[in-house]
């Protein structure tokens, strides 16, 4: 074993888990921190995915469940504003997980730290999917979907932070809750699907 290549990829491990910790530690006091890609020395979208893993790791240790993924900048308009080529992914956790009752959600404002709120189309697979996939698999392992709306919070203190800061900051996942599930938009365009908010 190369020794240098082992202390090489310690050092990597101990500094995402440096991340993930105040990462956590901004979740949990509410408290707005620097952008990692200036405080942390992130440079790369693998190295933010890596920190976003060691958080959810942190979290699941401590009795937090992974109830499914998020998907951004999901529109080349998005992508392009962003300055970059791709969705982006985190992960949608149990303890924010807002149940809906009678059409009705309630979520208290002070969980969050700078809260927006997105209209989203969510989708129940009864088949597991994985690495380049077309629409029509995607659609094929579907077994129902609903709308749902997400609260998109960020743990930074700068509004200039890039987008591997917010990768890294579990895609800026805020909480998130469902409609009813069912096989009615199955049939439809989900390109045209449209949803409109009212405050």
């Amino acid at each position: 074993m190369d020794a240098g290549r082992g202390t090489e990829r310690l050092m990597m491990t101990i500094e995402y888990d440096d991340a993930a910790k105040a990462l956590e530690q901004a979740w949990e006091t509410r408290a707005l921190i620097q952008p990692l890609s200036r405080s942390a020395g992130m440079a790369t979208i693998d190295e933010a995915y890596a920190i976003q893993s060691a958080w959810s790791t942190l979290r699941e240790r401590n009795g937090e469940r992974v109830l499914g993924r998020k998907i951004g900048l999901t529109s080349k308009a998005m992508q392009e504003q962003a300055g970059f080529d791709r969705p982006d992914f985190g992960r949608l956790w149990e303890s924010r997980f807002f149940v809906a009752t009678g059409g009705r959600v309630e979520m208290p404002a002070a969980l969050f730290l700078q809260p927006r709120i997105e209209g989203e189309i969510a989708f129940l697979l009864h088949s597991p999917l994985a690495g380049a996939v077309t629409i029509e698999e995607v659609l094929a392992a579907t077994e129902s979907v609903t709308a749902s709306f997400e609260i998109v919070d960020s743990r930074f203190e700068r509004r200039d932070f890039r987008v591997i800061d917010t990768i890294a900051d579990n895609a800026s996942f805020g909480a998130f809750t469902l409609g009813p599930w069912g096989r009615e938009l199955l049939g439809e365009d989900l390109r045209r699907v449209s949803m409109i908010l009212e405050q």
